[in-house]
Protein backbone atom coordinates (compact mmCIF):
# COMPACT_ATOMS: atom_id res chain seq x y z
CA UNK A 1 0.00 0.00 0.00
CA UNK A 2 1.91 3.21 -0.85
CA UNK A 3 1.89 6.22 1.29
CA UNK A 4 4.74 7.84 3.31
CA UNK A 5 4.82 5.53 5.84
CA UNK A 6 6.45 3.16 3.93
CA UNK A 7 9.24 5.82 3.38
CA UNK A 8 12.12 4.21 6.22
CA UNK A 9 11.41 0.28 4.35
CA UNK A 10 13.17 2.04 1.12
CA UNK A 11 15.38 4.19 2.96
CA UNK A 12 17.32 1.30 4.63
CA UNK A 13 16.31 -1.83 2.17
CA UNK A 14 16.51 -2.42 -1.45
CA UNK A 15 12.80 -2.72 -2.16
CA UNK A 16 10.79 -3.20 -5.49
CA UNK A 17 7.61 -1.59 -5.92
CA UNK A 18 4.45 -4.04 -7.25
CA UNK A 19 2.02 -1.40 -9.35
CA UNK A 20 -1.50 -3.06 -8.33
CA UNK A 21 -3.88 -2.18 -11.05
CA UNK A 22 -6.88 0.26 -9.36
CA UNK A 23 -10.05 -0.77 -9.62
CA UNK A 24 -13.20 -0.27 -11.94
CA UNK A 25 -16.74 0.30 -10.91
CA UNK A 26 -17.24 -3.15 -10.53
CA UNK A 27 -14.53 -4.49 -8.23
CA UNK A 28 -15.89 -1.56 -6.07
CA UNK A 29 -19.62 -2.89 -6.65
CA UNK A 30 -18.16 -6.57 -5.91
CA UNK A 31 -16.83 -5.22 -2.55
CA UNK A 32 -20.25 -3.51 -1.46
CA UNK A 33 -22.05 -6.95 -2.19
CA UNK A 34 -19.32 -8.72 -0.29
CA UNK A 35 -19.55 -6.61 2.81
CA UNK A 36 -23.45 -6.76 2.74
CA UNK A 37 -23.45 -2.64 2.01
CA UNK A 38 -25.75 -2.79 -1.23
CA UNK A 39 -28.18 -4.97 0.10
CA UNK A 40 -28.71 -2.31 3.10
CA UNK A 41 -28.28 0.42 0.87
CA UNK A 42 -30.80 -0.76 -1.45
CA UNK A 43 -33.04 -0.66 1.89
CA UNK A 44 -33.18 3.06 1.66
CA UNK A 45 -32.26 4.19 -1.65
CA UNK A 46 -33.51 3.81 -4.77
CA UNK A 47 -30.45 4.27 -7.08
CA UNK A 48 -27.35 2.07 -5.70
CA UNK A 49 -25.21 2.93 -9.06
CA UNK A 50 -25.31 6.14 -8.04
CA UNK A 51 -23.69 5.29 -4.61
CA UNK A 52 -21.09 2.60 -5.40
CA UNK A 53 -19.90 5.28 -8.01
CA UNK A 54 -19.47 8.01 -5.88
CA UNK A 55 -17.39 5.11 -3.61
CA UNK A 56 -15.85 4.01 -6.06
CA UNK A 57 -15.12 7.47 -7.15
CA UNK A 58 -13.99 8.72 -3.76
CA UNK A 59 -11.94 5.67 -3.21
CA UNK A 60 -9.79 6.58 -6.01
CA UNK A 61 -10.14 2.71 -7.40
CA UNK A 62 -8.31 2.33 -4.41
CA UNK A 63 -9.35 -1.45 -3.06
CA UNK A 64 -8.39 -0.95 0.68
CA UNK A 65 -9.64 3.20 1.11
CA UNK A 66 -13.11 1.37 -0.94
CA UNK A 67 -12.77 -0.90 1.99
CA UNK A 68 -12.81 1.41 4.93
CA UNK A 69 -15.04 3.52 3.37
CA UNK A 70 -17.72 0.85 2.87
CA UNK A 71 -16.99 -0.26 6.22
CA UNK A 72 -17.35 3.02 8.07
CA UNK A 73 -21.14 3.35 5.94
CA UNK A 74 -22.06 0.00 7.52
CA UNK A 75 -21.20 1.12 10.84
CA UNK A 76 -22.56 4.68 10.90
CA UNK A 77 -26.07 2.97 9.29
CA UNK A 78 -25.56 0.08 11.51
CA UNK A 79 -25.93 2.84 15.21
CA UNK A 80 -28.57 4.73 13.05
CA UNK A 81 -26.37 7.56 12.56
CA UNK A 82 -28.93 10.23 10.45
CA UNK A 83 -26.57 11.55 7.98
CA UNK A 84 -26.50 12.10 3.93
CA UNK A 85 -24.51 9.23 2.10
CA UNK A 86 -24.00 11.40 -0.73
CA UNK A 87 -22.14 14.56 1.80
CA UNK A 88 -20.22 11.62 3.43
CA UNK A 89 -18.67 10.37 0.59
CA UNK A 90 -18.03 13.79 -0.77
CA UNK A 91 -16.39 14.66 2.52
CA UNK A 92 -14.35 12.27 2.79
CA UNK A 93 -10.87 12.74 2.51
CA UNK A 94 -8.96 12.37 -1.07
CA UNK A 95 -6.14 10.26 -0.48
CA UNK A 96 -4.20 11.08 -3.70
CA UNK A 97 -3.05 7.72 -3.44
CA UNK A 98 -1.02 7.46 -0.34
CA UNK A 99 -3.81 5.92 2.76
CA UNK A 100 -2.13 7.74 5.16
CA UNK A 101 -4.25 11.11 4.16
CA UNK A 102 -7.71 8.93 5.38
CA UNK A 103 -5.73 7.39 8.84
CA UNK A 104 -4.89 11.10 9.89
CA UNK A 105 -8.47 12.58 8.84
CA UNK A 106 -9.99 9.48 10.99
CA UNK A 107 -7.37 10.45 13.88
CA UNK A 108 -8.03 13.86 14.15
CA UNK A 109 -11.35 14.98 13.06
CA UNK A 110 -13.30 12.88 15.23
CA UNK A 111 -15.39 13.96 18.06
CA UNK A 112 -13.66 11.82 20.03
CA UNK A 113 -10.30 13.00 21.71
CA UNK A 114 -9.73 9.73 22.45
CA UNK A 115 -9.31 8.37 19.05
CA UNK A 116 -5.58 9.05 18.73
CA UNK A 117 -4.47 7.28 21.98
CA UNK A 118 -6.72 4.33 21.21
CA UNK A 119 -5.50 4.09 17.57
CA UNK A 120 -1.69 4.53 18.75
CA UNK A 121 -2.37 1.67 21.13
CA UNK A 122 -4.00 -0.54 19.16
CA UNK A 123 -1.40 0.64 16.04
CA UNK A 124 1.54 0.06 18.46
CA UNK A 125 1.18 -3.92 19.65
CA UNK A 126 1.26 -6.53 17.51
CA UNK A 127 -1.98 -8.15 19.54
CA UNK A 128 -5.93 -8.06 19.73
CA UNK A 129 -6.58 -6.29 22.41
CA UNK A 130 -10.10 -5.61 24.13
CA UNK A 131 -12.65 -2.68 25.17
CA UNK A 132 -11.98 -3.68 28.71
CA UNK A 133 -7.98 -3.78 28.04
CA UNK A 134 -8.14 -0.56 26.43
CA UNK A 135 -10.07 0.68 29.83
CA UNK A 136 -7.78 -0.83 31.82
CA UNK A 137 -4.90 1.17 29.92
CA UNK A 138 -6.37 4.33 30.21
CA UNK A 139 -8.79 4.24 33.61
CA UNK A 140 -9.41 7.66 33.98
CA UNK A 141 -10.88 7.95 30.46
CA UNK A 142 -12.86 4.41 30.45
CA UNK A 143 -16.17 5.87 29.41
CA UNK A 144 -15.05 7.44 26.16
CA UNK A 145 -13.50 4.00 24.69
CA UNK A 146 -16.89 2.26 23.68
CA UNK A 147 -17.16 5.38 21.26
CA UNK A 148 -13.68 5.42 20.19
CA UNK A 149 -13.78 1.73 18.95
CA UNK A 150 -16.91 2.49 16.85
CA UNK A 151 -15.38 6.24 15.52
CA UNK A 152 -12.35 3.17 14.46
CA UNK A 153 -14.44 0.47 13.57
CA UNK A 154 -13.68 1.02 9.57
CA UNK A 155 -9.85 0.61 10.39
CA UNK A 156 -10.52 -2.49 12.76
CA UNK A 157 -10.87 -5.92 13.08
CA UNK A 158 -12.34 -8.28 15.49
CA UNK A 159 -10.39 -11.44 16.27
CA UNK A 160 -12.51 -13.92 17.54
CA UNK A 161 -10.27 -16.81 17.95
CA UNK A 162 -8.09 -14.33 20.56
CA UNK A 163 -11.17 -12.12 21.61
CA UNK A 164 -10.49 -8.09 20.86
CA UNK A 165 -9.68 -6.10 17.96
CA UNK A 166 -6.71 -4.98 16.28
CA UNK A 167 -5.97 -3.01 13.19
CA UNK A 168 -7.17 -3.89 9.58
CA UNK A 169 -3.88 -3.56 7.57
CA UNK A 170 -0.41 -3.30 8.40
CA UNK A 171 -0.05 -0.02 6.63
CA UNK A 172 -2.07 2.04 9.39
CA UNK A 173 0.49 -0.03 12.55
CA UNK A 174 3.23 0.82 9.63
CA UNK A 175 2.42 4.45 10.02
CA UNK A 176 1.75 4.24 14.05
CA UNK A 177 5.73 2.74 14.59
CA UNK A 178 7.07 5.88 12.30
Amino acid sequence: QPGSHIKPLHDRYSIKNVNVPLWDFDDTKALSDRLGLSSILNSYFDNLNRIIGQLHERSEGNPLYATFLARELIARIGRGIAFDVYEFLTESPEIRGDISCYYAHLTKTTQSEMAPIVAEIIGLVDFAVTEQDLKEIHPSLAHHIPQTIEILRPILIDVTGQGGIRIYHESFRKKKKN
